[in-house]
């Protein structure tokens, strides 16, 4: 098997590249330059909305869901281009907007999939910079009795939260200053690798 593939998803999205492995560069650019072309047509068509059912890759979605989506994949993509040719960029550009709120929206059911956390723990998460975010996540639910539940913060750049959302660095690759419960801080480095 492959360490990078996590799920079925992540297996599916291998076959394609696998597929893909033993043709020449041009060709590949040539299949990505016409698709490209196709896709921006389709786009151009006066009837579409943000509302506009479509086909995503986990099922049936909307066009503006499905945009959102591609710019946090493009983005994330070029940013792995970025760091393969040593060519830092783009990480004030307004995909990294889209890529963090993206994660950030997604982080709270990521964190309550681990098992690990309880109603009433509350996280704070700190985006440095150059895009910059300050958010606080609450698992909701029934408190215990007297319990006010844990909490943390942790606090790294916007190049470290997306690429371990992103499942491209490690937690020790992060550089993140964390405060507060150990565990829960754990948690939150663990459930950020949200990618398939």
């Amino acid at each position: 098997g492959m360490p990078h593939v996590r799920n079925d998803f992540g297996a599916l999205i291998e076959k394609y590249l696998h597929r893909r492995r033993d043709r020449e560069v041009r060709d590949v650019l040539d299949e990505l330059r016409e698709v490209r072309e196709r896709r921006l047509a389709d786009l151009r068509d006066p009837e579409l909305t943000l509302t506009t059912e479509s086909e995503g890759p986990l099922g049936r979605t909307t066009v503006g869901s499905l945009l959102g989506l591609r710019i946090f994949d493009i983005w994330t993509h070029e940013q792995d281009l970025r760091e393969a040719l040593g060519v830092a960029g783009g990480l004030d550009a307004p995909g990294a907007s889209v890529a963090i709120t993206r994660i950030l929206r997604a982080l709270p059911r990521a964190l309550e999939s681990t098992g690990g956390v309880v109603p009433g723990d509350t996280v704070r998460i700190v985006i440095e910079g150059p895009v910059s975010a300050d958010e606080t996540i609450t698992i909701p639910g029934e408190v215990a009795e007297g319990g006010a539940g844990r909490s943390a913060t942790v606090s790294m750049t916007t190049r470290a939260f997306t690429r371990r959302a992103a499942g491209r660095w490690e937690i020790s690759d992060l550089g993140a200053q964390v405060e507060g419960d150990a565990d829960l801080v754990t948690l939150v480095l663990t459930a950020l690798a949200i990618t398939p």
